[in-house]
């Protein structure tokens, strides 16, 4: 896991107070991922980074941020039963999807999620996906986390 992140500015670095970044990669601010540290992560890791400015190698940010190094993988996931959901287009054999600007109800889970043994995990077969307990949700929520403003949490179904 990296101790050291570079970011190329404007676009990489992180706006004063920003809570979650993610370009791929997550980075959750000191103060979620203190409530995250409290939560059923499973072999998810997380790890303290300082975010470097690559073109004059100076911290861009007094800020902490940590690593979501998102290790916990999970099966629940029903892409018949969801909405938006396409393929790839250049090669249809891949089958992991993906739905763009889901919105609450798009994504389809199978029932057992609700009783998953950890409270954050990824789902393999859609793209770019992390899955949070409702619990976990909550919590962060109470911690200050602004839905739609920090991070777009889009509540899922249960089939």
């Amino acid at each position: 896991m990296p101790h050291t992140v570079y970011a190329l500015p404007p676009i990489d670095v992180p706006k004063p107070q920003e809570k979650i970044l993610t370009n791929g990669s997550i980075f959750l601010h000191e103060s979620i991922a203190t409530v995250l540290m409290q939560f059923q992560l499973g072999q998810t890791k997380l790890r303290k980074v300082d975010i470097i400015n690559i073109l004059t190698d100076e911290k861009v940010t007094d800020d902490v941020y940590y690593y979501v190094d998102l290790a916990e993988k999970r099966d629940y996931f029903l892409a018949e039963q969801s909405e938006q959901v396409s393929g790839n287009s250049y090669d249809p054999s891949i089958k992991c999807k993906y739905i763009r600007r889901p919105q609450t109800g798009d994504i389809a889970l199978k029932a057992d999620a609700a009783e998953c043994d950890v409270d954050l995990w990824h789902e393999p077969m859609l793209r770019d996906s992390w899955f949070m307990s409702d619990r976990l949700v909550q919590a962060l929520i109470k911690a200050g986390l602004t839905p739609q403003q920090d991070v777009d949490l889009v509540q899922c179904r249960l089939v």
